[in-house]
């Protein structure tokens, strides 16, 4: 299920608002034109799309698995973007 509340402020960078996790302690300032789209139920993060859905943003917390380094979870995960561009890449230009 997904979670039902999140508190949005008032930023210091106008025509934003800024999204505040409780769980992880992070702060993420995101446009106005920007619309709550999605809120987990464990209270990880958030997702904001616009209007027309042109642009999409999702930030989230977690933690770092037990005996890996911050160096280890950074080249896990950019491996993965790497690999996501690539088959992206890989549908749009057919190469």
């Amino acid at each position: 299920m997904p979670g039902s509340t999140i508190y949005v402020y008032e930023s210091e960078i106008p025509e934003y608002y800024q999204y505040i996790n409780g769980r992880y302690a992070f702060t993420v300032d995101f446009p106005k034109t920007f619309f709550v789209a999605l809120l987990p139920a464990n209270n990880d993060g958030a997702n904001f799309k616009l209007p027309d859905g042109s642009a999409e943003l999702t930030v989230a917390g977690g933690h770092i698995p037990l005996g890996d380094t911050l160096d280890d979870f950074i080249f896990e995960h950019c491996r993965g973007l790497k690999e996501e561009k690539d088959i992206l890449k890989k549908e749009m230009t057919g190469l």
